[in-house]
């Protein structure tokens, strides 16, 4: 993520959990997350050694049926969280903002508020009637995911809605 991006959303006392690249943010940052982890193929050996014994690291072997990102997620939902904000996930690869997106419905499936945020885009997926108010940006759009919803509605907003079935 950017720094700036960063340190909006950051507040002290936050549980910090870098997933292999990330942890190359940190160190820029020079911020000790709580815990580290992933296989360690995108990171440099100086981000490495910076870490050894500050904190918590967790290898995995690069064969595995998932993937950095779902790691620290996995992590994240052992700390009992009332959010999580997936950040640097939205990159050049599309199977994993794929898989990435999977996860903000586990975390929503678990009562998890989770959002997955860039400079440019904050994203969240809701299972069940809700209300989202503007908080970032000047535009708001929705997708369903998996399935059409049913009386989707929008108020305050230059494009109202009502009843709509959103496919």
């Amino acid at each position: 993520p950017s720094s700036d991006l960063f340190h909006q959303i950051y507040e002290t006392g936050d549980f910090l959990i870098a997933a292999d690249r990330g942890a190359e943010f940190f160190h820029k940052e020079n911020i000790i997350p709580h815990t580290l982890v992933g296989y360690f193929d995108s990171i440099q050996d100086e981000t490495m050694d910076f870490f050894r014994g500050k904190t918590e690291i967790e290898t995995y072997q690069a064969e595995k049926d998932f993937t950095d990102t779902e790691a620290a997620f996995l992590k994240a939902m052992g700390e009992d969280p009332k959010e999580i904000y997936l950040l640097g996930c939205t990159g050049t690869r599309l199977d994993h903002l794929f898989g990435n997106l999977s996860l903000l419905q586990r975390g929503e499936e678990a009562g998890i508020r989770c959002y997955l945020m860039d400079d440019y885009n904050k994203i969240q997926l809701l299972l069940a009637p809700g209300i989202i108010r503007r908080t970032f940006g000047d535009y708001i759009s929705f997708q369903g995911f998996g399935a059409p919803v049913e009386g989707f509605t929008i108020e305050g907003t230059k494009y109202p809605l009502s009843g709509y079935t959103l496919k």
